[in-house]
């Protein structure tokens, strides 16, 4: 299945200034076959998996594929985004193409994930440029690993018997309830931990936004292979600078 997730338009519905300078950090991301194939085979590398797990599935533990190409993480930089005012739009234009692959001996079919995580800011004097970018390579390390062990707990419970994972994610809806991957929790941390990631006594820092998580299955594509979102942040969600909306798409096609 090819698919492309796409980052829209952002809409500054309050800028919260008379001129806001507003910045993205962006992680697009899929967790299918290559990815349990890859976050596995570290594990078996660091010792945290047996070999014969993956070994009695027919996959050779040892056998990495050239680098990972389970992430895209184009940069979180200042000014990364044009500076904007009450009622302006900007295409963000942002699009992440990839193929996804379900089935086989790690994942069952219709259980591969696919999405994009994001924070967006509004730039003031502090911190540095150089900052911000180490803070936005944390971001993409830690979104990471959080993969990687929703692969490994996903992995764990088919271990034994040599079935194929299921994956999937849940949501606050009650749906898919023992899946590994809780889109609107990582949502909720990331909001908590980043809305006070620069505050400073007697320093204009940058303002958090908001955060989102938005991942659709490939069971889902296959059914609807054209899905949207809008996201929306105002105060009351946590933003600290004004209201804004940013639309999200994915397409898939086989």
């Amino acid at each position: 299945m090819k698919v492309s997730v796409r980052i829209g338009k952002l809409q500054a519905i309050d800028s919260g200034e008379s001129t806001a300078e507003p910045y993205l950090w962006p992680l697009f991301f899929k967790i299918d076959a290559e990815t349990f194939g890859y976050a596995l085979r570290a594990k078996v590398a660091t010792g945290e998996l047996g070999p014969a797990a993956l070994e009695a599935r027919g996959v050779d533990s040892g056998v990495f594929e050239a680098a990972p190409t389970h992430f895209d993480a184009p940069g979180g930089e200042h000014r990364n985004l044009p500076s904007m005012s009450s009622g302006d739009t900007h295409d963000v234009g942002l699009t992440w193409t990839t193929t996804m692959r379900d089935g086989g001996p790690l994942l069952q079919r219709g259980d591969a994930v696919v999405g994009v995580a994001l924070v967006l800011w509004e730039e003031d004097t502090f911190p540095s440029n150089s900052r911000v970018t180490k803070e936005y390579a944390q971001f993409v390390r830690d979104m990471e690993r959080r993969i990687e062990h929703s692969v490994l707990r996903a992995f764990e419970q088919t271990k034994d018997s040599g079935e194929a994972a299921t994956f999937g994610y849940r949501t606050k809806a009650g749906d898919r309830p023992t899946a590994p991957f809780f889109p609107e929790s990582i949502e909720g941390r990331l909001q908590d931990r980043f809305r006070g990631l620069y505050r400073a006594p007697m320093l204009d820092t940058d303002d958090f936004i908001g955060a989102a998580v938005w991942v659709r299955s490939t069971r889902q594509l296959r059914a609807r292979p054209n899905a949207t979102q809008s996201k929306l942040w105002t105060p009351t969600t946590g933003s600290r600078e004004g209201s804004w909306r940013l639309d999200l798409a994915i397409t898939a096609s086989e």
